[in-house]
């Protein structure tokens, strides 16, 4: 993982599943699977905040998923202002995160450009691009 640095991995105790061939395989206990399984999601959230990193100032085409207000999804701001949830081609619906878009008023299910300029709270922030 630390070589290919997959960004997106979902990571799990293996538990075995009755009645395929590898619930008779050997095994470790749960503790020693769930601490493994640990160790990888640690290493996983490094790749990704690292990816996430590297795409702050870089644009991208976004689905515009849900108008909301920023303070909503941001607690931390002390004016609300509307704003937008958006995904781009790498967060897929209800598995990965999305792009908070602040200001401006954004319709739902329309494409936009933005300009990825942040991360706030393990999510990317970024600004309508406006042509």
């Amino acid at each position: 993982m630390s070589e290919v640095k997959i960004e997106r991995a979902g990571v799990f105790a293996y538990s075995p599943e009755e009645g395929t061939a590898a619930a008779l395989m050997e095994r470790p206990d749960t503790d020693t699977a769930q601490k493994r399984a640990a160790e990888v999601e640690e290493l996983q959230e490094q790749i990704m905040e690292s990816f996430d990193r590297s795409r702050i100032g870089t644009e991208t085409t976004v689905l515009v998923e849900e108008a909301v207000c920023d303070s909503d999804i941001a607690p931390s701001t002390t004016e609300p202002s509307p704003g937008a949830l958006v995904r781009s081609y790498a967060e897929s619906p209800d598995v990965d995160g999305y792009i908070l878009i602040k200001g401006g008023e954004i319709k739902a299910n329309t494409f936009i450009d933005v300009l990825v300029t942040g991360i706030e709270n393990g999510e990317l922030v970024g600004e309508q691009v406006l042509i």
